[in-house]
């Protein structure tokens, strides 16, 4: 375990559906081992009542008294649970705001890891508006871990994927992500995917890995290249293969129009592997002169 690094504060933004309960599970296994604080939020709109004779929106007072009534004895139940027996739990009630502003917000701002619900999307709900859960990954400052229905009740998350192009800008984030995996229990496989757009010699992606590894320490991994048609459908297909219990991964955290010419391979896999998703941003590199190698993460 990395001495330098600590857990003090966890995100857990709930819905009140399962997903969002078993999101709570594994942020109390890893505040536990942590001594971390949880941070129940749920975000919600004010209802509006239509606008009034000069003009200015109206909201439905008696509405919203129920709804806040509502959701903070839902807030507290939750609280109260076995679930969080023994972890100092404090809950948010956040009116109108876009689900990634909760990250601005004064008591939140220094969060150690987010851990959300998620279900994936798809079809045209995906491609024009995305989840929140992608808008997390692409924003977030701290580590995004997805985690899915069925995963709460795990303990442990032994088999973990690591899929990486390994270059030097990866080094900067890799003790935090190395970190959580060791508390969730974990060993690392490195994967290299290959496509004939991206296309590296088994030498090379070998020795990028390797040299990964002797950098930061690792003892017990495994190395691996897999060829696919796409980036993401490699990571997929790869831990499907080898019925891993997480993947992790970086991202670029692009947003506007960037991010609609060239996407997120890793937004792409939070939404369609079946699988928990840590994820992280990484810092853009300066660089004096010159140029990096190409990165369509």
């Amino acid at each position: 375990m990395n001495k330098f690094l600590t857990m003090k504060k966890i995100i857990v933004p709930t819905d009140f559906s399962e997903h969002a309960l078993s999101a709570l599970k594994v942020a109390s296994n890893l505040a536990r081992k942590t001594n971390a604080e949880i941070e129940l939020v749920h975000v919600y709109e004010i209802p509006l009542a239509g606008f009034s004779s000069s003009r200015h929106i109206g909201y439905d007072q008696k509405e919203l008294k129920r709804m806040m009534d509502e959701f903070h004895d839902e807030l507290k139940k939750i609280a109260g649970t076995p679930i969080v027996k023994g972890i100092t739990v404090r809950t948010h009630l956040i009116p109108n705001v876009d689900f990634t502003e909760i990250l601005e917000q004064k008591d939140l701002e220094d969060a150690d890891l987010i851990v959300c619900g998620t279900h994936g999307t798809n079809g045209w709900k995906e491609e024009m508006i995305g989840s929140n859960t992608e808008k997390l990954i692409r924003k977030s400052t701290c580590p995004v871990l997805t985690v899915r229905e069925d995963s709460g009740d795990k303990e442990s998350f032994p088999e973990v994927v690591f899929a990486s192009s390994f270059y030097g800008e990866t080094y900067d984030v890799f003790p935090k992500l190395k970190y959580i995996v060791e508390l969730l229990g974990g060993r690392f496989n490195l994967l290299s995917v290959n496509t004939a757009s991206q296309f590296q010699t088994t030498y090379y992606a070998e020795k990028l890995m390797k040299d990964f590894a002797e950098k930061e320490g690792l003892k017990d991994y495994t190395i691996n290249i897999f060829n696919d048609e796409s980036r993401e459908d490699g990571v997929i297909n790869f831990c499907n293969r080898i019925n891993a219990d997480l993947i992790v991964m970086e991202t670029h955290g692009r947003t506007g129009l960037a991010h609609l010419l060239t996407g997120s391979v890793t937004e792409d896999v939070a939404n369609h592997a079946n699988r928990p998703l840590l994820s992280i941003k990484i810092n853009k590199p300066i660089i004096s002169y010159g140029a990096i190698f190409p990165e369509s993460r």
